[in-house]
C-alpha cells in the first residue's frame, strides 16, 4: 500500500498586506528617530585638577599667565551652593548641583554610603575606561565609589611637603597604569588659607606651588608617553576670603576653570557662564562617552576647535 504524502504550506499573505506591513515598520522607525551617536573622541586620556581653594586673582599673582597662553579659560566661573569641598567637587564629576546629589557637608567617612547619581567615574567604567582619584582629605573619597574607580588613593598628610607628595603619588601612577581618568585634588592652597588668610604671601605661595604641579602631572604624562593624547582641565572648589570660605560672596563663590590639550582652543577666555558641575559633561564628551540623562550641566562646548 503505497502511503501519500501531504505538503502543508503555510498561507500567503497578500501582496498588499506585506508593503503596508514594510511602510508601517518604516514610518515606525522615521518617527523614533535615529539611534544616539556615539560622542567623537577628542582625546584618550584627561587629567582634572583641582586646587582647593584658588581664587582666580590669587592664580593670577602665581604665575597662571604661562598655562592661560595655551588653554580656553574662563576666570569668573562659579561653584556650588554650599561652596564647600566636597559638595563642589561632588557637582564636578556627578553634572548636577548639592540639591541633587545630597552633599551638603564635608562629612563622610567609610561605611557611608555614596551619593545615589551617576558620575564621569560610573560613565567611563560602563565605556571600559580606567579611573583614579588621589586626595588628602578623607571625605573628597564620597565622589568615589569604588566599584567604579581602578585607583583611590587618600595620600599621607605631611604639611611641609602637600603638594609634592600629593604630585609624586599621582605622577607615579600615572607612568604605571596610564589611566584614562585622573583627578588630582591639591589641599594645600585651602590649608594655608585657613591658616594664614586668603591672599596672604602664604597663600600665593601656596598656589605658585599648585600652578608648579600642573606642570608636574603635565611631564608624568609626556613621560608615559601621552603627550598629545590627554586633556588637562584646572579648576577649584571654591575661593575664600580671610579665613574662610562659608560665605556666599565672589570671592569665594568665583573659581577658576582652565582647559588645554588636543583639539582645545589656545589663549581663549570663555565668555559664557561655566558652573563646576559642566566639568562632568565637558570631560566625557573629550572621552567620547554619552552624558548620562538628567545632569543639569552642559558640555563647554565653546573650549573646543572648530565648535
Amino acid at each position: 500500500m503505497r502511503t501519500r504524502v501531504v505538503r502543508c504550506s503555510a498561507p500567503r499573505r497578500p501582496v498588499g498586506r506585506v508593503l503596508a506591513l514594510l511602510v508601517l515598520g518604516l514610518a515606525l522607525a522615521a518617527a523614533a528617530g535615529p539611534a544616539p551617536a556615539q560622542p567623537a573622541r577628542l582625546a584618550e586620556h584627561v587629567l582634572l585638577v583641582t586646587l582647593d581653594g584658588a581664587r582666580p586673582d590669587g592664580l593670577r599673582g602665581a604665575g597662571i599667565d604661562a598655562l592661560l597662553q595655551e588653554a580656553a579659560a574662563s576666570m569668573h566661573a562659579q561653584t556650588t551652593v554650599p561652596p564647600l569641598t566636597a559638595s563642589a567637587h561632588m557637582s564636578m564629576v556627578s553634572g548636577v548641583g548639592p540639591d541633587r546629589h545630597g552633599v551638603r557637608e564635608n562629612d563622610w567617612r567609610p561605611g557611608m554610603p555614596y551619593p545615589r547619581v551617576p558620575t564621569i567615574f560610573s560613565a567611563a567604567k560602563q565605556a571600559g575606561l580606567r579611573a583614579a582619584l588621589f586626595t588628602q582629605k578623607g571625605y573628597v573619597r564620597v565622589i568615589a565609589d569604588p566599584q567604579y574607580l581602578d585607583r583611590v588613593e587618600l595620600v599621607r598628610w605631611r604639611p611641609a611637603t602637600l603638594t609634592a607628595d600629593l604630585v609624586e603619588a599621582t605622577a607615579a601612577y600615572v607612568r604605571a597604569a596610564r589611566p584614562h581618568l585622573t583627578l588630582a585634588h591639591i589641599s594645600e592652597p585651602d590649608v594655608v588659607g585657613h591658616a594664614e588668610g586668603w591672599m596672604s604671601f602664604a597663600y600665593l605661595q601656596a598656589l605658585r606651588r599648585g600652578v608648579a604641579a600642573v606642570g608636574a602631572l603635565r611631564q608624568a604624562y609626556r613621560d608615559a608617553g601621552l603627550d598629545g593624547r590627554t586633556v588637562v582641565i584646572v579648576t577649584a572648589d571654591h575661593g575664600g576670603i580671610e579665613r574662610d570660605h562659608r560665605v556666599v560672596v565672589p570671592e569665594v563663590m568665583t573659581v577658576p576653570w582652565i582647559m588645554m590639550g588636543p583639539g582645545v582652543k589656545r589663549g581663549v577666555a570663555l565668555e559664557r557662564r561655566i558652573a563646576v558641575y559642566d566639568t562632568a559633561p565637558t570631560i566625557l564628551a573629550v572621552l567620547g562617552v554619552p552624558v548620562p540623562p538628567g545632569w543639569v550641566g552642559t558640555v563647554v562646548e565653546e573650549a573646543f576647535e572648530g565648535r
